[in-house]
């Protein structure tokens, strides 16, 4: 539903992604439960959101756009 609003749905991120919208939505209401400021439920949202810290920046960044590119 919000990724035709917001486009994201055209994207090779949300195209090579599992889609677990509702296990995004549990996990971060458990956590606002519990107290805790961060949460990153999954494997898959965890390798992504730690690879960004591993390359160069100007890499990470081609990266980042080819994620976020239309998908053909």
């Amino acid at each position: 539903m919000g990724e035709k609003r917001s486009g994201v749905g055209h994207t090779r991120l949300y195209k090579l992604g599992p889609k677990i919208m509702a296990a995004v939505a549990r996990a971060g209401y458990e956590s606002i439960k519990r107290g805790s400021t961060v949460v990153i439920p999954g494997v898959w949202n965890k390798l992504i959101a730690s690879a960004g810290e591993l390359p160069p920046r100007r890499i990470a960044l081609e990266v980042n756009r080819w994620l976020l590119g239309a998908y053909s």
